[in-house]
């Protein structure tokens, strides 16, 4: 794994490789991407990361969910102001997904919503804040291109 002096987009397609070739296992993924999106790091750099990592794959997000909670806890950390600016980066990394993975991007986050609501969680280790999600749904929407 590169280390710190190497710029995150780097870093990131470099996890990505290595769980591509099975160099490393999905736990070990979820290790490194709570250690990229750990609130210590630059939002700025946590965004190359997350670019690097997903870069035209979306199915590594709908499929490991250990990557899925790094990310969705990193975000939820953000204030809204930066929040919004990171979604220009951010846009980056989804901009290759084609529309029905978006869509199931969409609904997962949706049934992890639901989930909450009816107060079944969809994993252990899945906690939404119902109002903060509210807020962020018209964006990930758009973003997502997912219609309400």
């Amino acid at each position: 794994i590169p280390d710190d002096g190497v710029h995150p987009l780097i870093q990131g397609r470099s996890v990505r490789l290595l769980l591509d070739r099975r160099i490393i296992t999905p736990e070990q993924l979820e290790r490194l991407a709570g250690q990229a999106l750990s609130p210590v790091v630059p939002p700025l750099s946590a965004s190359a990361w997350v670019t690097g990592v997903l870069r035209g794959n979306a199915e590594l997000l709908l499929h490991e969910d250990g990557l899925w909670r790094a990310l969705d806890g990193w975000l939820m950390t953000l204030d809204p102001d930066l929040f919004v600016a990171q979604l220009p980066l951010l846009r980056r990394a989804f901009a290759d997904f084609d529309v029905a993975a978006r869509q199931r991007m969409g609904e997962k986050v949706c049934h992890l919503r639901g989930s909450r609501a009816t107060g079944h969680r969809a994993s252990p280790q899945t906690d939404l804040c119902t109002e903060r999600a509210e807020r962020v749904l018209p964006v990930l929407r758009s973003f997502l291109g997912v219609k309400a």
